[in-house]
């Protein structure tokens, strides 16, 4: 199961961008009051939305110092990135073009964000138990503490630094002390949770997953300067490691079976030795 890919089929941005928000962000879309971001002109003619980047915005960069042409929509949700896209025909196209950069930039994480809302829902949803009944004995992986497996066995697996410390950071609760991948903060570090358990949790609250990936996604952009595909993709590479029967979470399943392999040996070995002495 591969869900790493973005469905560009659809031909309606309304069908393919919801109501899905850029968490954490202070800024009011553009729309609610565009006095604060169009500075008048002297003939004091009248303003239309479509002045914006020639007005204020033209030339801004981003956080990689490279142009951007439409650089406030960064900060706007979904909603109103695709209002935006029908201000007028030129930007309507530009939306549409999946070669041009602001498709490349901003539609296409919108939609991105659609998917990962898909996968995140199927991962609340999974029954685990009825997978460690069809692989007919208790899955490795599932019985493994969360905190330690992001430390030691996501760097096997393609996850950088940045990475592991973005995942790590986006299950601490600051208030409570507590970290949802450890138990406490205090603990980080010993085996705390288990995946089994985590799992669980996911299907008993179904905004837990959803705020971690968000976190994640927002420490990758604003402190490791992700852009912001990169950074959904990122979080698309981390949940497919979740979703059990994929190929991520069999290839991590195998790697703990290798080293339970080892162990067994390892053990066998050992009491054969002290049984020839």
């Amino acid at each position: 199961m591969d869900f790493n890919k973005v469905d560009d089929t659809g031909n309606s941005l309304d069908e393919l961008v919801t109501d899905i928000k850029v968490k954490n962000t202070p800024f009011k879309s553009v729309f609610s009051d565009p006095s604060k971001f169009i500075k008048n002109r002297s003939d004091n003619k009248s303003i239309e939305i479509k002045d914006l980047d020639d007005l204020y915005l033209k030339g801004k960069e981003d956080s990689k110092g490279l142009l951007d042409e439409h650089p406030f929509m960064r900060n706007l949700d979904c909603k109103s990135r695709t209002e935006y896209c029908f201000t007028n025909k030129d930007i309507s196209k530009k939306c549409f073009d999946k070669s041009d950069t602001l498709y490349k930039t901003y539609i296409l994480p919108c939609k991105m964000r659609t998917e990962l809302k898909k996968i995140i829902n199927f991962i609340n949803n999974q029954d685990i138990e009825k997978y460690k009944d069809s692989i007919g004995f208790r899955s490795q992986y599932l019985s493994k503490g969360v905190y330690i497996h992001f430390n030691r066995v996501l760097p096997l697996f393609n996850f950088n630094e940045k990475e592991i410390i973005s995942l790590l950071e986006s299950g601490r609760d600051y208030d409570d002390k507590k970290n949802i991948f450890s138990s406490s903060i205090e603990s980080e570090g010993d085996r705390g949770m288990y995946f089994e358990y985590l799992f669980k949790l996911f299907n008993k609250d179904n905004k837990l997953l959803q705020d971690i990936i968000d976190k994640y996604i927002d420490i990758l952009i604003v402190h490791f300067k992700y852009n912001e595909v990169e950074a959904i993709d990122s979080a698309f590479k981390f949940l497919n490691t979740l979703v059990v029967g994929s190929d991520s979470f069999n290839s991590i399943e195998k790697h703990y079976l290798e080293q339970f392999r080892k162990f067994k040996e390892e053990q066998r070995k050992l009491l054969y030795s002290s049984e020839s002495e």
